[in-house]
């Protein structure tokens, strides 16, 4: 009988296919998950009925006016102004149309600068209608990055419970694959890569990860995301939500191995050994998140000996252990905090051939005095996982591995609940 464990690995909430950098975790703001202000487009005026060339140079005055206010950091009237002029466009241009995006890029952006994360949502969604219903070219990448979106809000305090907010990015990236797949799948070119079918699959695998890690992890119902203090229960042993969660597990390995597996015909049918390697790689990686060491040795020899094929040419090698999911999508997150205020904790550990953490000490705090920052990285690196170095084929420790994890600097700060973004 299979048994599947999932290995949860709290602190790096990142996607198959990136560098490893420095460890991004995110919280949500206390102070702005309460109720917002609501700045759904409002009646703007009587000249609204005038489809003359002066309404849309309202449209034109909101927007700059909204601009002007984002500039001055009054981001709620800056949401109102970009909203209006949002009203405008769709009351004579009709409720979709590509000069709808503009707008709705700027809504997405100020949403995300008053933390309304029900807002950004909004957006987000507007956003993959106006492309689905315009037929878009785009419709592709617009879907895998409405994907993103909801992986990372399924750590957000939103309307919608966390496990919700996984399927709707399975969803996007069922019908994104779908959509590459007519159209001949490939790899992409340029910025194109980031969304080509490899791309998708890769993602896919991730959002996989995050469903089996979900229900593996999640305390309370995992589904509607009730935490243990609003249920009301004598029952401490719920066969039927053991068994729902089992179910979901099993499916999501499934996915994830399926999703991988094809991405893995695809980079050999290339013949290209350097992405053969990746793709190898993170199969290994799929096989040890899930406990399953000799598979996950086996695919990272492959990987290995692919890498000495691509020479000069090797986009990677195993010299160092990474952290796992060896992550690509969360990397334009990443580099946005190495540039913005944050706290963070630097830590020096060894890594086993099981691609477990041992022997940690802390090198340094920023700042100083939040220890308590200390405490919640020991709890992480108690149940983290990384590919671990590999020596002639063969998992071998490594000592004095340092990592970096970086915490936004916010006024307010909570204990992590579940994994961490």
């Amino acid at each position: 009988m299979l048994v599947l464990v999932v290995a949860s690995t709290a602190a790096t909430r990142v996607a198959w296919g990136a560098e490893n950098e420095s460890i991004t975790v995110r919280w949500a703001d206390d102070a702005n998950s309460g109720v917002v202000p609501n700045t759904d487009p409002a009646p703007v005026s009587a000249a609204l009925g005038d489809a003359s060339p002066r309404a849309f140079a309202q449209s034109e005055l909101w927007s700059s006016k909204a601009i002007a206010q984002q500039g001055d950091g009054e981001f709620d009237l800056a949401a109102e102004s970009f909203a209006k002029a949002l009203q405008i466009r769709r009351i004579h241009e009709g409720l979709h149309h590509l000069n709808h995006l503009p707008l709705i890029e700027s809504l997405i952006k100020v949403h995300e600068q008053r933390r309304d994360w029900n807002g950004v949502d909004r957006m987000y969604r507007l956003l993959t209608w106006v492309h689905e219903r315009e037929s878009s070219e785009q419709q592709s990448s617009v879907l895998a990055r409405y994907a993103r979106w909801h992986i990372r809000a399924h750590q957000l305090p939103t309307e919608h419970p966390p496990y919700q907010h996984l399927l709707n990015a399975d969803a996007a990236l069922t019908k994104a694959v779908a959509i590459e797949e007519s159209q001949g799948g490939g790899k992409g070119e340029g910025e194109d890569r980031d969304n080509g079918l490899v791309a998708l699959l890769y993602l896919r695998a991730t959002v996989a990860y995050y469903i089996a890690d979900h229900m593996t992890t999640w305390s309370g119902d995992a589904v509607t995301g009730v935490v243990p203090e609003a249920i009301i229960t004598e029952d401490s042993l719920d066969w039927s939500d053991t068994v729902l969660r089992r179910n979901v597990l099993f499916k999501a390995f499934n996915d994830g191995e399926a999703a991988l597996e094809r991405a893995l015909s695809l980079e050999q049918a290339s013949r290209d050994p350097g992405a053969i390697a990746i793709a190898l790689a993170f199969r290994g990686d799929w096989e040890l998140l899930f406990n399953r060491r000799r598979a996950a040795t086996n695919y990272y020899a492959q990987s290995q000996r692919h890498l000495i094929d691509a020479g000069d040419r090797a986009p990677f090698n195993f010299n160092l252990p990474v952290a796992l999911p060896a992550t690509a999508y969360y990397r334009r997150q990443r580099s946005k905090a190495a540039t913005e205020p944050s706290n963070f904790v630097r830590v020096r550990f060894d890594v086993s051939p099981a691609g477990k953490v041992r022997e940690w000490e802390f090198i340094e705090v920023q700042p100083p005095e939040a220890k308590h920052l200390a405490g919640q990285v020991r709890r992480m690196l108690r149940t983290m996982r990384y590919r671990p170095r590999l020596l002639d084929g063969k998992p071998t420790r490594a000592e004095d591995v340092e990592a970096r994890f970086v915490f936004p600097a916010t006024n307010s700060v909570r204990e992590p609940q579940g994994n961490i973004l």
